[in-house]
């Protein structure tokens, strides 16, 4: 789990916080994510749907990161 942290922590430092459009969807994540979230983990399904969706971005994200 430290990995994952250290991962998300470079990755937001190195790529989304280095322009404009990175800060804004930082921004907006912070702002609306716990809503969302709080969403997301009523419904099995959904989350299961969000967790597909997801590793897309996971892996790109890590290809660009390494």
């Amino acid at each position: 789990m430290v990995e994952v942290v250290k991962f998300r922590n470079s990755f937001l430092d190195e790529y989304l916080l280095t322009n404009d459009a990175g800060r804004r969807f930082v921004a907006f994540y912070y702002k609306k994510g716990p809503e969302v979230a709080d969403f997301v983990a009523r419904d099995e399904q959904l989350k299961e749907i969000v967790r597909i969706a997801l590793k897309p971005l996971v892996w790109l994200s890590e290809k660009f990161t390494h």
